[in-house]
């Protein structure tokens, strides 16, 4: 009579058992593989924003040519306004940066523009 009663309760905990490292197994999983996802989707945002904001100053040739003026030397306080001045509109426009410097190696000077 024990064992006709010991059979189906170990039967129901074996399945439970099974059931239960199944499910947890596999939201484990889930979990952990959503949690890789967020970042890879993150980085591919910045990514998109970051060569967004390179193709719209790289193709405002007014921008290009204030830039090379200044980098040439003949730049005057007209051009380094037009620069900082682009650079902040774009930073605004940009959430993902929280400032932008240019800087020119041969005349040891830079251009700075932080979001306020």
């Amino acid at each position: 009579m024990l064992v006709i009663s010991v059979i189906p309760v170990l039967i129901i905990t074996i399945f439970a058992l099974v059931n239960t490292y199944t499910r947890i197994s596999q939201d484990t999983i889930r979990a952990n593989t959503e949690g890789m996802n967020r970042p890879k989707e993150q980085l591919s945002d910045y990514a998109r924003e970051l060569n967004g904001f390179y193709y719209s100053t790289e193709f405002n040739q007014g921008f290009k040519d204030a830039v090379l003026e200044k980098y040439a030397g003949r730049g005057t306080y007209q051009n380094s306004s037009q620069i900082r001045d682009m650079l902040l509109t774009k930073l605004n426009l940009t959430r993902s940066l929280s400032y932008i410097k240019i800087v020119f190696n041969t005349q040891n000077q830079g251009i700075y523009a932080d979001r306020a």
